[in-house]
């Protein structure tokens, strides 16, 4: 440990050293799946190899990274894709009332159907997004991504200070597909016209993040369903977000290390 401002209350304490992802989400991947085949992407020099490299950074104090664990990370990843017959959201949604389809995606009002730990999932979401926001070394991150207006409104709700961001609406997507494919991701961020839009992915879940004044039809949804959040269930590998990622990883990353040499035999 070491003292220093923490990022997310700004008192000089001492820090830990932080995960820009959740510690837990590495051993969940490493129990539920072979540990030792666990491929790390890179996307500072598009490489490929096999590793449980984790982006670590002295940035938070004992008393923030405990309260991300207690008012997000503990329920959400308690309920992502853990191997066979192991997906407690998924279940969930397998028994709840959808309120739409769209494009072959069932969309449901969490509130409608009293969805236990929805504030969990808001939190969770905020402050993964938060953190690659304003994790203090850029390699690996998405360092301001969310603009200096809406890092500091998340610092504050995250902190307890304010309630979720008024222009902030998050979509939970979870995987139906038999075989989900186990995925950590950090987050990334897209700039459209009138917000943005950041995702990043956890076992057989894809959080979409909108922050901005014009987020489009979600916007309207929220107003209509009364609630922040939506969960979705869909097929990941149907989805254009799948193809993309396989001709990217086929196109533009190079594989490396054991993993390369696998592929050369």
């Amino acid at each position: 440990m070491r003292l220093d401002q923490c990022g997310l209350c700004l008192e000089h304490k001492e820090l830990r050293n932080s995960h820009l992802m959740p510690k837990a989400l590495y051993k969940k991947l490493k129990g539920a799946f072979d540990g030792d085949d666990l491929v790390l992407n890179q996307s500072h020099d598009k490489s490929s190899l096999y590793s449980d490299f984790q982006v670590t950074s002295h940035f938070l104090c004992s008393e923030c990274e405990l309260r991300f664990s207690r008012l997000g990370e503990n329920a959400v990843v308690s309920e992502c894709h853990a191997g066979t017959d192991k997906f407690p959201l998924l279940e969930r949604l397998k028994s709840a009332k959808q309120f739409a389809s769209i494009r072959g995606e069932r969309w449901f009002n969490p509130i409608q159907n009293d969805f236990p730990k929805i504030d969990c999932y808001l939190y969770f979401a905020a402050s993964i997004v938060w953190r690659a926001s304003a994790w203090p070394m850029a390699k690996n991150s998405n360092q301001r991504s969310l603009g200096s207006r809406y890092q500091e409104e998340f610092r504050r709700y995250l902190l307890g200070e304010q309630g979720f961001p008024s222009n902030a609406y998050l979509a939970v997507y979870v995987d139906t597909d038999e075989d989900i494919m186990p995925k950590v991701s950090f987050p990334t961020s897209s700039k459209k016209l009138g917000y943005h839009h950041h995702i990043f992915y956890i076992p057989g879940v894809k959080f979409s993040l909108v922050v901005g004044e014009n987020v489009g039809e979600i916007k309207h949804l929220s107003s209509a369903e009364a609630t922040k959040a939506f969960f979705i269930s869909y097929s990941f590998k149907k989805h254009p977000d799948y193809q993309f990622m396989v001709r990217e990883l086929l196109q533009e990353y190079k594989p490396k290390g054991r993993l390369a040499r696998e592929q050369n035999v």
